[in-house]
């Protein structure tokens, strides 16, 4: 099974950018906040991220429970955060030059409503809807584990029926949402994290293209069209991109070094539950499958050095490892615009693409394939 790809309880975003709005002010943005349940001089501050660094724009201290904040930005709206003196969450969310407000409790800031936004509107009255339908999804995981641990394939089976048909209505509600945005930032931002693997590069294609003019210099949209270029290099009969990182014992690999065998490439690392949860299917497969010219290489988004072996150890994966140990910025991932992990790729002899994210009794059946005469 995926891994649930919705946090929306994290976030509330006001957006904006090419999108109408009456109520944009000429000279900048205004913030009337209200946090309800906060003691007078309470600090809260504005702030921004900036090549990962954190950069505070304003802060301001709670009078009778409110607060304001005026200014401008330049350009498309931008990810800010709120965040309120002694609550280690802040709200996020899309700052533009209007006027608005924004009311909250104090112990759930990130849970604010929002008015004189027409597209922050939108945004919120959505990602409801869809929390309502993830919210569904969330119990099933390890309910599958427990099913699968028991050797229930008949709750596995029904199990995985829910899943896939809610989360196959959460993508279509997604891509209509997409479809109905084009013309503002909405589009372009939810298309972001609808679109997070290889499986749908012609219609994410389609949609790019759909988006106005204005939008093209959008951050969303520049990194959406840099994952079509890296995806697109990754269609079944394409040779997969070679690349080079240290072993689990300093070694540099290169992928084309294991050529002559059909290979999994397997990315994964030793903090993702589900990756875990599927290795005892892969040691099976290699176990199986190893002696009839099948290998596979895992591609680690460890950071910690100790932990990726250990996993290693624990897991029994007894093939070929590799990591440069920068986590999601590792450069194999980044090469081949991983955004969610487990992903694996079934190469031929020749380093050709043959299968994508197999999982279960399927990795075995296209290995099986395969290596059939």
């Amino acid at each position: 099974m995926k891994t649930l790809r919705y946090c929306l309880a994290i976030a509330v975003l006001v957006l904006s950018g090419s999108c109408k709005n009456n109520n944009t002010h000429k000279s900048g943005y205004e913030i009337q906040l209200t946090v309800q349940g906060a003691p007078d001089s309470t600090t809260v501050v504005l702030y921004h991220h900036v090549d990962g660094e954190e950069v505070i724009i304003d802060s301001a201290t709670l009078s009778r429970a409110q607060a304001t904040f005026k200014g401008e930005i330049t350009g498309l709206p931008d990810t800010y955060y709120l965040r309120l003196e002694g609550v280690p969450r802040p709200l996020f969310f899309f700052l533009e030059n209007t006027r608005m407000t924004i009311t909250a409790a104090a112990d759930s800031i990130w849970k604010a409503r929002f008015t004189g936004s027409m597209l922050n509107e939108r945004y919120v009255d959505f990602t409801t809807e869809q929390y309502k339908l993830t919210g569904k999804i969330r119990p099933l995981y390890p309910q599958y584990l427990a099913a699968r641990e028991k050797g229930d394939t008949v709750e596995t089976a029904r199990i995985d029926s829910i899943y896939f048909a809610t989360e196959n209505l959460v993508k279509t509600n997604e891509i209509a949402f997409i479809r109905r945005n084009t013309d503002n930032i909405l589009g372009p931002l939810q298309a972001t994290r609808t679109f997070y693997n290889d499986d749908s590069v012609e219609l994410l294609a389609t949609i790019v293209k759909s988006f106005a003019p204005a939008l093209k210099e959008s951050t969303y949209v520049q990194r959406l069209t840099s994952s079509l270029e890296k995806w697109t290099k990754l269609k079944i009969g394409m040779t997969a991109p070679d690349f080079t990182q240290a072993d689990s014992l300093g070694n540099m690999v290169s992928l084309r070094d294991l050529r002559g065998k059909f290979l999994l490439i397997d990315f994964w690392a030793s903090w993702c539950g589900p990756c875990r949860a599927e290795n005892p299917n892969i040691v099976a497969a290699y176990k199986k499958y190893h002696g009839q010219g099948f290998d596979i290489l895992g591609v680690s988004l460890d950071t910690d050095r100790s932990k990726w072996l250990q996993a290693i150890t624990s897991d029994n994966l007894t093939w070929h490892h590799v990591s440069d140990l920068q986590g999601w910025r590792n450069a194999a991932s980044d090469a081949y615009g991983i955004r969610s992990i487990p992903y694996s790729l079934l190469l031929d002899p020749d380093g050709r693409i043959i299968g994508k994210n197999l999982r279960g009794r399927e990795l075995h059946t296209a290995i099986e394939n395969a290596l059939a005469p």
